[in-house]
């Protein structure tokens, strides 16, 4: 729900944003009627100044300078008229939409209902999907290194970039696995495929029984690492992750640094695809 709210917002301040600049341009915006005709294997276009076609006003051919502003302003006319529109849309639906949290439900409930201590929970899918984050699953054996790393929840994780996703996977509300080892197929230098076992940072399962894997690209100044890494997402794609779809990464910059608006973004997109959140 946070995550809808914060979509419409943010689209709602980009088509306010984009309304000043239409309005401040000094294109006037006109809705013209434009026709053209061949000649010589050469279109020249006409402009319709009533409902005769009789009356017209000659252009010019497709490189007309005259052509090419009605265009811009006819174009800018259509476009003011459907970005009014669309902020008038979002604008009603901020105003028409009612939470669904579970705060605001009480909020609702008459005082003495409130305190009653009562099962609310009507999403057993999520109960579920909680459940299986924190039931035991086989987890990536290899040695911790560096100093110690804890997560908001007391576990120790790789990296600190890694403890920014940790934590605002938390955050959100989603179920995952942190550095699980899964199975997956890929094939050998006899082109049969085998089973290979590869660890991706995190493990979500969405409401719908499909499967997101995040992965954090922390070394790419390391040309091995770098290497292993485009092996372990061509495994991913061939078993069926796809950009942008079920498989997110996230990286480092050169020089070691992270961007948290980045990853921020990504978990936004990961939380639309439970309803409940």
């Amino acid at each position: 729900m946070t995550s809808f709210l914060n979509s419409i917002n943010i689209e709602l301040e980009n088509l306010i944003q984009l309304e000043y600049e239409l309005n401040n341009d000094p294109v006037v915006p006109k809705k013209v009627v434009v026709r053209s005709s061949k000649r010589n294997n050469k279109t020249y276009y006409y402009q319709i100044t009533s409902s005769s076609t009789k009356k017209q006003v000659y252009l010019g051919d497709a490189s007309s300078g005259k052509l090419h502003a009605l265009a811009r302003s006819s174009y800018k006319k259509e476009l003011l008229r459907l970005v009014k529109r669309n902020i008038k849309i979002l604008k009603k639906a901020l105003n028409d939409y009612c939470p669904y949290c579970k705060d605001d439900i009480l909020a609702k409930l008459s005082p003495c209902l409130r305190t009653v201590q009562f099962d609310s929970n009507f999403d057993t899918i999520m109960e579920d999907l909680r459940k299986w984050a924190s039931a035991d699953y086989v987890k990536n054996q290899k040695p911790f290194q560096g100093p110690v790393i804890l997560a908001k929840d007391g576990t120790r994780v790789r990296s600190k970039s890694e403890c920014i996703i940790y934590n605002l996977l938390l955050d959100a509300g989603i179920p995952f696995r942190y550095d699980p080892v899964l199975k997956f197929r890929r094939k050998n230098a006899h082109g049969e495929y085998v089973e290979y076992v590869e660890s991706p940072d995190f493990q979500i399962m969405c409401p719908d029984g499909s499967f997101i894997l995040i992965e954090h690209a922390g070394l790419l100044n390391n040309p091995q690492y770098a290497v292993d890494l485009a092996t372990k997402l061509q495994i991913y794609q061939l078993n069926g992750y796809f950009l942008g779809r079920d498989l997110f990464i996230t990286s480092d910059t050169v020089d070691g640094g992270i961007n948290s608006s980045q990853i921020e973004s990504i978990i936004d997109l990961i939380r639309a695809r439970f309803p409940y959140l």
